[in-house]
């Protein structure tokens, strides 16, 4: 009768397998369960809802304006923010800090730029693209790097009030540098490394040490690895060394420690470096942001009575 598919953004993509799959599956209903509704553009809620409702939504609405994709989306979302449901959580602090890069990573990046780009463009522009994100992050050979340095002193910040901190990168590169530098610092029984190589059962182990001892410091984690399904809330700090391409992965990530159960105030730093990539990346972010609010953050807007377009809308898909 009913078909419940949770973390449903993962089925944004039709021609993903996953999405086929589920597609295959008889019922009557399909009620999807997520948090990201969109994660790149409004074509992922497009083929969210004609997977959902495939005799009504087509995935050709992704065309549709913001406010019409809205209103046609209204009736069949049920969206509540943490604020709703959730007002006993404490405040979240969140803030950017902007970096300059150090000189060897300064020199590192100049030369990336001058990398000729050969044909076939795309490809070798992409490579280019990320390999200056990787600079940003750390120099290539030496491994030189403001932002360590700068969540170096954090983190040194954050023991003395023997609070923990999860620190998130896409690049487990940088990771490996600060699980070094931190346990030299501060000791190796307060440092733990989450990342893709690991088995199952390691993996576990490490969640159940952070989050078990009293003295442990920070988890360095793979945003790949541990930006769903986690409970975190042993850590009030989260430090981003890098971030996605979607803002929405990055609030996942951010909502491990974000959650029921936290009873802290949570501090949220995102580190950009400034005359790079990553004031670029910035402004891609703030632009994905903005069309996620213009469409589904806007559903939380029922005080206000629909607009005309919205009322004939709704009335169309409705049959009222």
């Amino acid at each position: 009768d009913v078909l419940i598919a949770d973390e449903a953004h993962k089925i944004r993509n039709l021609s993903a397998a996953v999405t086929k799959a589920l597609r295959r599956i008889p019922r009557k209903n399909t009620w999807a369960l997520t948090g990201t509704p969109i994660e790149r553009d409004r074509k992922d809620l497009a083929n969210l809802l004609s997977t959902i409702e495939p005799d009504r939504f087509q995935p050709s609405y992704a065309a549709l304006d913001g406010s019409q994709l809205r209103s046609y989306a209204r009736p069949y979302i049920l969206r509540r923010l943490k604020a709703d449901v959730l007002p006993e959580l404490p405040p979240v602090v969140e803030y950017k800090e902007l970096l300059e890069l150090t000189s060897l990573q300064k020199s590192a990046y100049r030369r990336a730029l001058h990398l000729p780009i050969r044909e076939g463009g795309a490809e070798n522009a992409l490579a280019r693209i990320t390999l200056l994100r990787q600079i940003c992050d750390c120099a290539p050979v030496t491994g030189a790097s403001s932002k360590l340095d700068r969540i170096h002193a954090i983190l040194g910040e954050i023991a003395a009030t023997r609070e923990k901190a999860i620190v998130f990168s896409y690049q487990i590169r940088p990771l490996k540098l600060l699980e070094q530098r931190l346990q030299k610092a501060f000791g190796k029984e307060k440092i733990y490394l989450l990342e893709g190589s690991q088995d199952v059962a390691t993996r576990q182990s490490t969640l159940n040490a952070f989050r078990n001892r009293e003295d442990s410091l920070v988890l360095l984690a793979s945003s790949r690895v541990a930006s769903e399904g986690l409970n975190l809330t042993e850590a009030n700090h989260v430090l981003f060394v890098n971030q996605w391409w979607n803002p929405s992965a990055n609030d996942q990530a951010r909502d491990r420690v974000v959650r029921i159960g936290q009873s802290r105030s949570v501090r949220v730093v995102r580190f950009v470096c400034l005359s790079t990539i990553e004031e670029i990346l910035e402004m891609i972010l703030k632009k994905k942001k903005l069309e996620v609010s213009e469409i589904v953050e806007a559903l939380n807007e029922l005080r206000h009575p629909p607009t005309l377009a919205e009322a004939f809308a709704q009335a169309a898909i409705t049959g009222r």
